[in-house]
């Protein structure tokens, strides 16, 4: 009989002390139940020798509901077996699952906040995100941060849950409305980058034109063509780089090119300003741009 096997059978058996031998093996697994609440917490240490030289033992499972949540696998030997009878659940696993239930409240929650008042971010921080979620086709934004990974709740939470001695939904509402102030911002920026996403301000035509063509294939350079104070230049950038400069609505600098060396002497040649700052008729940016190819392939051709 496998050791999970016998393990349940002893706990099923009301046995509050136990000890489970190793097939093959002078391993001696010594278990012990301590309730707490309307779970049994179920501790283990195993020996080679006699169970009285255990000094020291550690959390194996709880045990609620009739449920068995493995919290060590070692010493109930599934990290062999890793089959799980019925009624089984890792204890990792359970705090997944708990938290994904915690969803449906949050939801809830997320969805009655009032943003009125909230700060939503810089407004470069929020134009930029909307860019990027435009020019590469993400639709619109998904929440920004998780329940899980902010509010969600932590396995001190679940042992204290699977006790009975806290309640599944007053603890997820009361960690929602510790942290209301954070989560009416995050709406708030959410919306404001949707908002802005709906604007037909935000991206220029040319823009969407390039980013499309940029989409269409997976390449590690691309050749783009630029046409500055009457002069032409060619060279070869990473299309991630050039994805990048088109979102920040930045323009081209020598380090930006596939060599350093190839943007500064385009940057001459055309008589661009590496001051980030000057106008725009006076840097170089996706404006000037009047062709991107990728080998033979047009990607984009300025209009």
């Amino acid at each position: 009989m496998r050791i999970i096997d016998e393990f349940i059978k002893h706990i099923n058996n009301g046995e509050s002390s136990f000890i489970i031998d190793a097939d093959k093996t002078d391993r001696k697994t010594l278990f012990t139940c301590a309730t707490i609440g309307k779970a049994q917490f179920v501790y283990s240490a195993y020996s080679f020798g006699s169970v009285i030289d255990i000094d020291k033992m550690e959390i194996c499972a709880i045990v609620s509901d009739n449920k068995f949540y493995i919290v060590d696998s070692y010493d109930l030997d599934l990290w062999r077996n890793k089959e799980l009878p019925e009624n089984v659940i890792m204890f990792d696993e359970a705090v997944t699952d708990f938290n994904s239930k915690a969803e449906f409240y949050f939801s809830k929650y997320y969805d009655s906040l009032s943003i009125d008042g909230a700060y939503e971010g810089r407004k470069e921080q929020i134009f930029q995100e909307a860019r990027e979620y435009i020019f590469n086709d993400k639709g619109q934004p998904a929440l920004m941060m998780k329940w899980i990974s902010s509010s969600g709740l932590s396995q001190y939470d679940i042992k204290n849950i699977l006790t009975g001695i806290v309640d599944f939904e007053k603890l997820v509402l009361t960690k929602l409305e510790n942290d209301k102030k954070h989560w009416m911002s995050v709406k708030a920026h959410r919306i404001a980058v949707e908002n802005l996403m709906n604007d037909p301000n935000t991206v220029k035509p040319f823009e969407m034109e390039i980013a499309k063509g940029l989409r269409s294939v997976d390449a590690k350079t691309l050749k783009v063509e630029f046409e500055m104070n009457g002069k032409t230049a060619i060279g070869k950038i990473v299309p991630y780089h050039l994805m990048r400069i088109l979102i920040n609505n930045d323009c081209f600098f020598g380090y930006n090119f596939c060599t350093t060396k190839e943007g500064n002497a385009i940057i001459d040649k055309l008589g661009a300003s590496t001051w980030s700052r000057d106008s725009e008729d006076k840097a170089l940016t996706c404006r000037n741009i009047t062709k991107i190819t990728y080998g033979k392939k047009e990607l984009y051709v300025r209009k």
